[in-house]
């Protein structure tokens, strides 16, 4: 018989001097679980997102195509589960080389004649004129020579050399009386670099490309201090051999002082 007063589970538990905390209600609801998204959120880090895939790296991204197809090759099965991801970066490699092959389209030197100048080299030259690509001027070097003069025919050697290695720069000659009446021979040879229709640069003589004995390195370095082409090279080839020329003379030097040797002698 439940005593006057007492009239909850609470009352109940303490007129017998007991806590009903120590005794859970077996009727009453369970108490909620923390949701899976919050638990995991405080425990443990997601591994991965979408965001994360788009900044992720992949190995393979900046590969080239020859790269590219080697490893799909030799894969086994193990570098190379992302599909998706190699085809994007096949199609991406195919994209720049039909680029490029549509801009280095040249690699020789051709001949032209006084009625071929304004078409291959002034409107050559512009913006969307032939062989540009239709996306900005091309640079079109320009060779004026004679045979009689042999410091032509030198530049006329470096000349194919480079042409052959910048494909997208358009090299021609002509000879210089037929390009300019009465140009005079102690100005052969002579280059003239247009571009947009603009003469940019011109050289005469070979002084700056290390006279008769210049070479296809010496010409690069010239076109690159222009902007006309790319070059690895960090420095004027010229002096760099100057230098390592010195050097030589002061170790062949000292090795004769270690053999006590007089420089007079």
């Amino acid at each position: 018989m439940m005593k006057k007063g007492i009239v909850n589970r609470a009352q109940v538990f303490g007129a017998k001097g007991l806590d009903e905390r120590d005794f859970p209600d077996p009727a009453a609801p369970p108490p909620p679980l923390p949701s899976s998204s919050t638990s995991h959120s405080k425990t443990q880090p997601a591994l991965f997102s979408e965001d994360a895939a788009e900044g992720k790296e992949h190995m393979y991204q900046d590969a080239s195509l020859e790269a590219l197809t080697l490893a799909e090759e030799e894969d086994d099965g193990g570098a190379l589960d992302d599909d998706a991801a190699m085809s994007k970066f096949r199609a991406a490699r195919m994209k720049e080389w039909k680029e490029r092959l549509a801009t280095e389209r040249f690699g020789s030197v051709e001949e032209i004649g006084k009625e071929d100048w304004v078409r291959e080299v002034t409107e050559g030259s512009k913006a969307g004129g032939k062989g540009s690509g239709g996306e900005g001027g091309l640079w079109v070097v320009v060779h004026l020579y004679q045979d009689r003069v042999e410091d032509c025919r030198v530049l006329e050697e470096v000349l194919r050399v480079v042409a052959a290695k910048f494909k997208a720069v358009k090299f021609l000659k002509i000879r210089s009386t037929s390009a300019i009446e009465n140009w005079p021979d102690r100005n052969l040879p002579t280059l003239f670099v247009y571009r947009d229709g603009e003469l940019r640069t011109q050289l005469l003589g070979l002084k700056k490309v290390g006279g008769k004995k210049a070479r296809a390195r010496d010409l690069e370095w010239w076109l690159a201090q222009a902007g006309v082409v790319e070059t690895e090279m960090e420095e004027d080839p010229r002096e760099e051999e100057g230098r390592e020329r010195r050097r030589e003379g002061w170790r062949a030097r000292e090795g004769r002082w270690a053999h006590g040797e007089d420089d007079e002698d």
